[in-house]
C-alpha cells in the first residue's frame, strides 16, 4: 500500500504541534499545569491539541506565550506569511 502524502495544513498543523511540545517538555510543563495557564481544562486542551489547524490565533500565540516560544520558531508555523511575527 502506497505512503500517503500529508498535505500542506498537516504539514503545518505538525510542525506546530511539534513546537507546541518541545517547548512544553522543556519547560517541564504537564497538560494539566499547561490547560490552568491557558484557562481551559484539562480536555479542553486535550481536543485543541489533537487538531491544531483548528486553534485560534488568540490560542496559539497564548502557547506561544506562556511556553516562551523565540520568535523565530512561532514564525515556523507561519512559513510566507510574517516575518516579524513576535510574542510579547
Amino acid at each position: 500500500m502506497p505512503k500517503l502524502q500529508r498535505n500542506e495544513q498537516g504539514e503545518k498543523s505538525a510542525v506546530l504541534l511539534g513546537i507546541i511540545r518541545k517547548y512544553q517538555e522543556i519547560s517541564g510543563m504537564s497538560n494539566k499545569r499547561f490547560a490552568e495557564r491557558l484557562g481551559v481544562s484539562t480536555s479542553t486542551l486535550y481536543s485543541k491539541l489533537q487538531k491544531p489547524n483548528r486553534l485560534t490565533w488568540d490560542d496559539m500565540f497564548e502557547m506561544f506565550k506562556i511556553l516562551k516560544v523565540p520568535p523565530d520558531e512561532v514564525a515556523e508555523c507561519f512559513p510566507g506569511k510574517a516575518r516579524d511575527v513576535t510574542v510579547k
